[in-house]
């Protein structure tokens, strides 16, 4: 466990907003196994102090509780994007890159806004908005900046859906595009669950994406059950900047 002295340390830096040097990203490949390929990533917050990585466990809640969860979900998209961007990722019109956002930022009244200034509108068909599981409920405004941010192109995702309940509670807030099924479902063997979770969401046009994909044999029972799109070390484990490119930016042909 990462010493509390540097987790305090993170903690000011992100609430003085002053947060170079002491954030970083990484990337989460996405792997379509329909047509064998990789179709993007999701990018992924790391602290760091000195040479040491901070697993974002240690400071996002923290971060809600104090209300400056902001400034990271903002370091994310701002330095994800400027990577797109620089390495002409989006020439490949298949890539989408999701980043994850608190409902804390989403409950925010001019959250819309403030993402639809930061984004060109002609490559939001390519950014996912991914809304984090967190004990934090959305309201009003929340849903206001969902439909709002669909109608500029971005795309919406619920992170970490692991039930019936969840999954139910999700579509009574607004359309959204995709559901990540929780890596603990493959993990535990919930093979029912995933099933039924796979039928709610396809019902209401909703793609799946299934996290933690770590076997062979789960990865022929989800083409089985007609999932398109994985992530998990199967493929790779979150990768560096540099490695995504290196690796990744051409067809990646799947297991």
């Amino acid at each position: 466990m990462i010493n509390e002295f540097k987790v305090n340390w993170l903690i000011n830096k992100i609430s003085d907003g002053n947060v170079q040097g002491c954030l970083d990203i990484v990337l989460q490949p996405c792997i379509d196994i329909v047509d064998s390929r990789c179709v993007g990533a999701e990018v992924l917050i790391r602290g760091t102090y000195g040479n040491e990585m901070i697993n974002p466990e240690e400071f996002i809640s923290l971060s809600e509780a104090n209300g400056s969860v902001l400034n990271i979900d903002l370091f994310s998209l701002r330095e994800g994007v400027q990577f797109i961007c620089d390495n002409d990722l989006l020439q490949q019109s298949h890539f989408r890159f999701s980043f994850n956002f608190s409902p804390y930022s989403f409950n925010l009244p001019d959250f819309a806004s403030l993402i639809c200034k930061e984004i060109d509108q002609k490559i939001a068909h390519h950014i996912i908005l991914e809304i984090t599981e967190s004990n934090i409920p959305l309201n009003n405004y929340a849903i206001r900046n969902a439909l709002r941010l669909r109608e500029y192109g971005f795309l919406i995702a619920w992170d970490d859906v692991d039930s019936l309940n969840y999954a139910l509670r999700t579509l009574q807030y607004f359309r959204f595009d995709f559901a990540k099924l929780d890596k603990n479902l493959l993990t535990n063997s919930k093979i029912s669950l995933i099933k039924n979770l796979i039928n709610v969401f396809h019902n209401f046009n909703t793609e799946i994406i299934v996290e933690g994909l770590e076997e062979q044999e789960q990865l022929s029972m989800l083409r089985e059950m007609n999932v398109r799109y994985v992530q998990g070390f199967l493929f790779s484990p979150p990768v560096s900047k540099i490695d995504f490119i290196h690796s990744y930016s051409e067809k990646l042909v799947v297991k």
